[in-house]
């Protein structure tokens, strides 16, 4: 609640709203197109949620991903968890 410039008092509203994203990514899209649908689950840590996708689909396909590219995920991972704590 608002006075002028000044906040007199706030309200918590904790609720979920289903997307429905899970049925989405089963049924309309193809495996290389949700993982433009993972960057938008959550709009501070979407590198993070692409690269549990791309992850699970590397492991479930035994693709083995270079040392170089895993330590650059790691990196890009730590920049964005700085990124939300600051």
């Amino acid at each position: 609640f608002v006075d002028g410039e000044n906040i007199i008092d706030a309200d918590y509203r904790l609720f979920y709203v289903h997307r429905g994203m899970e049925k989405l990514a089963e049924t309309r899209m193809g495996y290389n197109e949700v993982t433009f649908l993972s960057d938008r689950v959550c709009g501070i840590c979407g590198f993070a949620h692409s690269t549990a996708y791309t992850t699970s689909v590397e492991n479930a396909m035994g693709i083995q991903v270079p040392e170089r590219a895993q330590m650059i995920r790691a990196i890009l991972l730590e920049v964005e968890r700085l990124h939300s704590h600051l």
